[in-house]
């Protein structure tokens, strides 16, 4: 009920942000209904994009849930969720970055996507190093402050392999939306559903020899291949080398 009102009070604020100051007059426009077909087609093809996204971030607790204590699930939960929260850089840089895809697109410049890539993983992947560096350190920090040292260097190690997988990605994350920016939303599902199984059949692998550690290198090694098929939908689909 918390999330459904927050949500509900977000909208409003943006309807009145949105229209109220201008930015988009509030009347039908032209086309209206071929604009809505092309919309409805659009956000079909590519809502398992959502879904999926969503359930990718959970589906490591989930399965740790069905085996193990809940002792050990909460020492999982909680470095999972700094771990989520350190993955919020990239997705800040996602959306200074997707605008500019845009454009590249609009003028069919792939050659400059290239180059802009190539930019940004120079800056950025040096920078989520240091601040994975840094918040490794930290953690235990935050760790002690909450509760006692009962499992503290299980669930900093937990982090730190988290981690290690959103640093290994990250000169790629901020590209995550190329796939439909570039018209290809069944494609960006696809890689999701892709992303998604890998979890499961990895945590499935892992989970019974290594515990909670097995979880989070499954959930590492997830993001590095849908990254890998990022890369490889934006090179045979979209003609765009990452």
């Amino acid at each position: 009920l918390t999330l459904t009102l927050t949500e509900g009070v977000l909208c409003i604020a943006l309807l009145g942000y949105i229209y109220g100051g201008q930015i988009l007059p509030l009347r039908r426009p032209q086309q209206f209904w071929q604009h809505t077909r092309q919309h409805l087609s659009f956000g079909l093809r590519g809502v398992l994009t959502g879904v999926m996204t969503e359930m990718n971030t959970r589906i490591d607790v989930i399965m740790l849930g069905l085996v193990s204590s809940d002792a050990l699930v909460g020492l999982y939960s909680f470095a999972a969720i700094l771990a989520e929260g350190f993955a919020q850089f990239p997705i800040a840089v996602r959306y200074n970055v997707d605008p500019r895809l845009g454009q590249y697109f609009a003028h069919d410049d792939r050659a400059e996507i290239t180059t802009f890539a190539r930019r940004v993983r120079r800056y950025f992947w040096p920078g989520m190093l240091a601040l994975g560096i840094a918040a490794s350190l930290a953690y235990p920090v935050v760790f002690l402050l909450i509760s006692d040292e009962t499992g503290l260097a299980t669930s900093w190690l937990v982090f730190i392999l988290l981690a290690a997988g959103h640093v290994l990605t990250a000169g790629y994350s901020p590209f995550n939306g190329i796939i439909l920016i570039g018209k290809l939303p069944g494609w960006q599902s696809g890689l999701m559903l892709l992303i998604t199984l890998s979890n499961i059949i990895l945590n499935l692998l892992l989970i019974p020899p290594l515990g909670l550690f097995g979880a989070a290198i499954a959930t590492s090694i997830s993001a590095i291949i849908g990254t890998i098929g990022l890369v490889l939908v934006a090179r045979v689909r979209l003609d765009v080398k990452l």
